[in-house]
């Protein structure tokens, strides 16, 4: 699996994480595992090569390796196509409606890969006025500027724990001293570098999120 290439790109080791993907590659050429899974892995390792090309600014090396996936399981396609989308924003003599599709077909793959969780929201109304439960979704937990805009607003939140009850998960590889800041104004902390759009959901229902603030958007793919 990928994880170490991963790791490189998140913090902006590009050329040791393109080491870390072509040592993948080589291992998985040489692996002897059926063709589902070679497929699977194999859809994995495009998707980090897609983002590599997308953090380098090569938007149309990052489009052609997205659409160069022919089998993925659902999250690695949903993934995919993000990364594909986000590209959409920055290739000049792409229509809006085409940028609009491409969002939006995002959209579908990621609800398609994650299973519907029938709940019973009728204590979202908080009728013993109990603390508001916030979740901040965010990759960039660390010395970034997301970290440094997202810092007063945890500040504030956390001050009033009789009214906010502050949950951070945090999906990037890395944490520093600033992350170490962050952390004392919140009440649960997260640290989810490796886990699925899936997993992750799951982890906000288990935490009874009220309001999930999601600070990356296509941005973080």
């Amino acid at each position: 699996m990928p994880e170490l290439a991963q790791l490189r790109l998140g913090s902006g080791r590009i050329g040791e994480g393109l080491h870390a993907l072509r040592e993948h590659e080589r291992l998985l050429a040489a692996a002897a595992i059926d063709d589902g899974a070679r497929h699977a892995i194999l859809a994995r390792l495009q998707l980090v090569k897609a983002q590599f090309h997308f953090a380098q600014g090569d938007v149309d090396r990052c489009v052609q390796t997205c659409e160069g996936v022919r089998m993925a399981e659902p999250d690695v396609a949903a993934s995919l196509q993000a990364v594909k989308a986000s590209c959409m924003n920055y290739m000049p003599g792409v229509s809006r409606e085409r940028v609009f599709a491409e969002h939006r077909r995002f959209g579908e793959l990621l609800e398609n890969s994650i299973p519907a969780n029938p709940r019973d929201w009728r204590d979202r109304l908080r009728p013993d006025r109990r603390p508001l439960r916030v979740g901040v979704i965010s990759p960039d937990m660390r010395t970034h500027s997301v970290a440094v805009f997202a810092l007063p607003l945890l500040r504030q939140l956390h001050a009033r724990p009789a009214d906010f009850h502050v949950t951070v998960l945090h999906v990037g590889g890395v944490e520093d001293s600033m992350t170490k800041l962050l952390r004392q104004y919140t009440h649960a902390w997260q640290h989810m570098p490796h886990e699925s759009p899936e997993q992750i959901a799951r982890a906000v229902m288990h935490a009874n999120i009220d309001i999930a603030i999601e600070l990356a958007g296509l941005t973080d793919t």
